[in-house]
């Protein structure tokens, strides 16, 4: 038993220096790596499993709460598509770095915020980070791929970097039990540190060498993403569909700190926070081979309807059995998340890749603004399990939409057609 547990542990070290190990990989493969732990810091916001709570000791409600989050979304409406814009411009990385320094700034706010005022503050940085990235790192790691003649491994590779991120999601959240013990502020200013390292890590990242047309007027660009968007009814329908999933699923899973600080102390949120973003990340790796055998659509159908229905009855519950429905739910999210980003990308063209997605995180930003303030009015009518229960309630409301999304017909002069899975689809 010894010598296995050695063997583990230099098993283990050895992958790890492998991993690291930079300086003999060609720069885009070195990009992929960087991504991971791009995505991995980027989500590791030890905060989040109480940010809810803090934002509502600051503001004295949930509704004024939860307002934050709407801003956010509010402030990524409005620099979403600009930015879009400016990433098929000007390039990727340089958008990844501003990404990453709108992350920072929101975080330092949040931590030394004493009022709601200071709350807005932050909420504008963390906006424009919404709206910086939103898209953009998954573009980047396509045209990397692409690159590299390797634009087949999609899926498995942004399985990976979701992976990454939910690794990152429930280390943050682990780490929030050990610092919630001591305050919630404890946790807010704790998460500075991996921020850091993530403004870091995005100044290492290579641009590939795309062949990007001329700069143009920006109007005249969005305008020739929308009509694009006109004329490919499977994307515009999809984006519609996803982004009414996404943001109010999302809006609800903002609000789940308030809703476990009725079954379980606030201390111990972070270790449950840290199983369900585990199983999330296991799940994501799963994503590409579960699309393989049903196909991409399916798997999309029955990720978010799964991760729907065991959330409402979770609300349902509202007791410690809750726990293991949301457990469930994170893992059902964790087979979704990439199958959608991959079906997303397959649909954009190349030359709007970065406004398209762009376009896609603006309608997001606009219905997750919306749920928000919703669940937080809710909540304050009532409680907070009724407020999850109606937010769960409208995204499997919203699952629906997926199938007219998927019935639309393809538009015939797009690019040739890219085999996923056991499915077809014309991109």
């Amino acid at each position: 038993m010894k010598q296995l547990g050695h063997y583990l542990f230099k098993y283990i070290i050895h992958k790890m220096i492998n991993f690291f190990y930079f300086k003999e990989l060609h720069p885009l493969e070195r990009n992929i790596r960087l991504m991971y732990l791009y995505n991995l810091f980027v989500k590791m916001m030890i905060s989040l499993p109480i940010e809810a709570i803090f934002f509502a000791q600051i503001t004295g409600n949930y509704t004024q709460a939860m307002s934050v989050y709407a801003i956010v979304y509010s402030i990524g409406v409005l620099t979403s598509l600009p930015l879009g814009v400016l990433a098929d411009k000007v390039g990727r990385k340089k958008v990844s770095v501003l990404a990453a320094g709108a992350r920072f700034s929101s975080v330092v706010v949040y931590a030394f915020s004493d009022s709601y005022g200071m709350l807005l503050i932050g909420s504008i940085f963390a906006g424009l980070y919404r709206g910086v990235g939103s898209g953009n790192n998954a573009a980047l790691l396509y045209e990397s791929l692409d690159k590299l003649n390797q634009k087949e491994k999609y899926h498995d590779v942004m399985s990976v970097m979701s992976a990454f991120g939910m690794f990152g999601l429930g280390s943050g959240s682990l780490l929030c039990g050990v610092f919630a013990w001591f305050s919630l502020q404890a946790a807010m200013y704790a998460t500075i540190i991996p921020m850091s390292i993530l403004l870091i890590v995005s100044l290492f990242l290579t641009e590939p060498t795309v062949n990007r047309p001329p700069l143009e007027n920006p109007y005249k660009h969005l305008w020739s993403a929308l009509k694009y968007l006109k004329r490919e009814k499977r994307l515009s329908c999809f984006i519609l569909a996803d982004s009414a999933h996404f943001a109010l699923n999302e809006s609800a899973f903002s609000f789940n700190g308030n809703f476990y600080k009725t079954i379980i102390p606030e201390w111990s949120l972070g270790a449950f926070r840290f199983v369900g973003n585990m199983c999330n990340g296991f799940m994501n790796c799963f994503s590409a081979k579960v699309a393989q055998k049903i196909g991409l659509k399916k798997t999309i159908l029955a990720g978010a309807m799964t991760d729907d229905i065991v959330n409402i009855l979770a609300s349902i519950f509202a007791n410690p059995i809750s726990l293991i429905f949301k457990t469930a739910g994170s893992g059902a999210n964790g087979i979704y998340s990439p199958a959608s980003c991959v079906y997303l990308q397959q649909l954009v063209s190349e030359k709007e890749r970065g406004t398209l997605l762009s376009i896609s995180a603006l309608v997001i930003c606009l219905f997750y603004s919306i749920g928000t303030m919703f669940v937080g009015w809710i909540a304050d009518l009532t409680n907070p399990a009724i407020a999850l229960l109606s937010g769960y309630s409208l995204a499997l409301a919203a699952d629906f939409l997926y199938f007219w999304a998927f019935r639309q017909k393809p538009i015939l002069d797009v690019l040739p057609q890219t085999v996923v899975g056991s499915e077809q689809v014309s991109v």
